[in-house]
């Protein structure tokens, strides 16, 4: 003998005779397509992209085409809408629109989930700016060994191989953190001050900032708004590392061999170059009446 068993929703039942009883009243069908966000997202840095999720609230299947609608406000004419499709990925729908520079408002319809009491009404959005450098200072520190002051540089630094970099910047925000991204694949934590604008790198003396190589830097910043939005990514500068090669030596004269007489007077000239400076110079020789002891 097979049983079938059926197990009935009560609030559902109860929905359905009342439509069945009265079907131009105002009690809805029971939907079987719930959208929920993930995240609800009401502010999105200016420039930055816009991100949504949604599934369903009792973990139900989620329909193939879910949509959502963008509303534009417009001062100078009447508001512009736009519907896209969102695409299904790991048990959810996603959307994404990319470089937002003005606020809007959105809401996702999917399923039977699109007729009053609809989920998810329309939610606004708006635009704030991130977090990014107004001032940055840049002061060089070359080796010891050069003998060269300190100096004060441009963002676009170029700088010998291991000059010591010391950054002073100021943020158009409060921040809760700002590290610098650094041509040797280094991120580098800044000390930032208690108002949160003013940035110090390096934060830590015992991990200085050193040029080693070409490349770009960078900052990532975050403030201090509830959601932590980040900044500063988009505004690469330039490292130039300027390799200390060695110096190099060429005698002009004499231009060939000679045969002299033991108490005879030769006539040297010597160039030494290099591309910082020369140092000391000596002049080494070898004698023939004293095979492998050389002279200076």
């Amino acid at each position: 003998v097979a049983m079938i068993v059926i197990v009935l929703d009560p609030f559902a039942c109860q929905v359905a005779v009342a439509r069945l009883a009265n079907p131009f009243g105002e009690v809805a069908w029971p939907k079987s397509t719930h959208l929920m966000l993930i995240e609800r997202i009401e502010r999105v840095p200016r420039g930055q992209p816009f991100k949504v999720a949604v599934v369903d609230a009792y973990g139900a299947r989620l329909p193939p085409d879910v949509r959502i609608h963008y509303r534009f406000e417009s001062p100078d004419g009447p508001a512009t809408e736009e519907v896209e499709p969102m695409q299904y990925a790991n048990n959810r729908m996603t959307a994404q629109r990319e470089n937002v520079t003005r606020p809007f408002s959105y809401r996702v319809r999917g399923g039977d989930d699109f007729l009053p009491p609809i989920s998810l009404p329309p939610i606004p959005v708006e635009v704030v700016e991130p977090p990014a450098i107004e001032s940055l200072g840049v002061k060089l520190i070359p080796p010891p060994y050069t003998g060269w002051p300190e100096e004060t540089a441009d963002r676009n630094i170029r700088a010998l191989v291991g000059t010591r970099v010391a950054l002073a910047a100021r943020a158009t925000k409060p921040l809760e953190s700002a590290v610098l991204h650094w041509p040797d694949r280094r991120e580098i934590p800044g000390r930032v001050s208690e108002d949160g604008y003013s940035i110090a790198i390096p934060g830590d003396p015992a991990t200085p900032l050193v040029v080693e190589k070409s490349g770009s830097y960078w900052f990532k910043l975050t403030d201090r708004e509830r959601e932590k939005f980040t900044g500063g990514m988009d505004v690469p500068w330039e490292v130039r590392a300027v390799p200390d090669g060695p110096p190099s030596v060429s005698i002009e004269q004499p231009t060939a061999n000679l045969f002299v007489t033991p108490a005879a007077t030769v006539p040297l000239r010597v160039v030494a170059k290099d591309d910082l400076a020369v140092q000391k110079m000596a002049l080494v020789f070898g004698r023939s009446d004293r095979p492998g002891q050389p002279e200076a």
